[in-house]
C-alpha cells in the first residue's frame, strides 16, 4: 500500500504547476526576446502554450482536490517540516538572486545577470533532492547548474555575445522548468487515477 494522497498534496502540485508556468514563461521568454523573426514568435507561442497547459491543469487539480481526503494529523507535522525547509531554500534563492543582480548592476556587469541567475536556480535544486527525497532534483540541479556555469564562463571569456548566451541559457533552464511541470502533471494524474479507481 502506498501512502495516502491528501487534499493538501494535490493542491501543492497545483501551486507547483503555477510556479513552473511562471518560470517557464520567464526563461523561454528570455530566450525568445533575444531571437528575431519567425524563431522569436514560434518560441513565444510554444512558451505560452506550455504555460496555459500548466495553469489549466493546476486549476483542474484545485477543483478536484476536494475529492481527496484531508491530511491526517500524523502527517501534518512532517508536511510542515518539509514546507519550512522548502520555504527557507526558496527564500534564500530569491535573496541570493536579488543581491547578485544588484551587485552585477552596481559594477556594470549586466551581461552576467542571466547566467548568474541560472546558476543560482540550478544550485537551489540540490537541497530540494534531500527535502523531497527525489533523485530527479539532483539530475535537474546538475543540468541547470552546468548550463548556468557555462553561460558565466562564455560571458567571461567573451567567446559568445550576451544575446547568444541569453538564448542558450534561457532555453536550457526553460527545458528544466518544463520538465518539472510535465513531471508534476504525470505524478498528479497517477495519483488521481489511483484515487478514483478505488
Amino acid at each position: 500500500m502506498g501512502s495516502i494522497v491528501s487534499r493538501d498534496m494535490i493542491k501543492s502540485m497545483g501551486f507547483g504547476l503555477i510556479l513552473m508556468a511562471l518560470f517557464t514563461l520567464f526563461w523561454f521568454g528570455t530566450a525568445a526576446s533575444n531571437l528575431s523573426g519567425n524563431f522569436m514568435w514560434i518560441l513565444f507561442a510554444f512558451t505560452d502554450l506550455i504555460a496555459i497547459v500548466f495553469i489549466v491543469y493546476a486549476i483542474h487539480l484545485f477543483l478536484i482536490s476536494k475529492r481527496f481526503p484531508q491530511t491526517q494529523e500524523s502527517d501534518k507535522t512532517i508536511r510542515r517540516k518539509i514546507l519550512t525547509k522548502f520555504g527557507l531554500v526558496f527564500g534564500l534563492e530569491g535573496l541570493t538572486i536579488a543581491v547578485c543582480v544588484l551587485l552585477l548592476k552596481q559594477f556594470n556587469l549586466h551581461e552576467f545577470i542571466i547566467p548568474a541567475i541560472a546558476t543560482i536556480v540550478g544550485l537551489h535544486f540540490f537541497p530540494m533532492s534531500s527535502i523531497f527525497q527525489r533523485k530527479l532534483d539532483f539530475y535537474t540541479a546538475s543540468f541547470a547548474t552546468i548550463v548556468g556555469l557555462a553561460g558565466l564562463l562564455f560571458t567571461a571569456t567573451k567567446k559568445n555575445s550576451s544575446t547568444d548566451i541569453s538564448i542558450i541559457v534561457g532555453i536550457g533552464i526553460g527545458i528544466v522548468t518544463t520538465f518539472y511541470g510535465i513531471y508534476m502533471i504525470w505524478t498528479a494524474q497517477e495519483q488521481k487515477n489511483n484515487q478514483f479507481a478505488n
